[in-house]
């Protein structure tokens, strides 16, 4: 079953909204550390026209630009526990950043990533 917002005490709503936070941090600093090999290698190499690997550099950066703002921009709270179970899934977030729930909100974000993981593998 997913879960709104809604149906997660006050306290689990506050670390809900403080994770959203997190989980962008975490996912610009994966994406980075994706970038960098890339970026050192278009750099070291002598390139004949460096022209063609900058924009394809610089387009990766664009499409990710384009995927924070999809996902995290103008969400509304009833989303929340979708979103966040996506970057668990995803790795962005660990179950140790869920420590700090209640028993009654941990077993619902686990019930939430257990079929949003179930979902992807179809």
């Amino acid at each position: 079953m997913y879960y709104s917002y809604q149906d997660f005490n006050k306290q689990d709503k506050r670390l809900l909204r403080s994770l959203i936070e997190v989980s962008v941090k975490n996912e610009v600093k994966s994406f980075l550390l994706k970038m960098y090999p890339i970026h050192q290698d278009m750099v070291e190499k002598e390139q004949e026209d460096i022209r063609e690997p900058y924009w394809d550099f610089f387009n990766s950066f664009k499409d990710f630009s384009k995927h924070l703002n999809r996902r995290y921009d103008d969400y509304r709270h009833a989303d929340l526990p979708a979103l966040l179970t996506r970057s668990r899934v995803e790795g962005n977030l660990t179950d140790i950043h869920f420590a700090d729930f209640s028993d009654d909100g941990k077993s619902k974000l686990d019930e939430m990533f257990v079929l949003e993981k179930k979902r992807r593998e179809f």
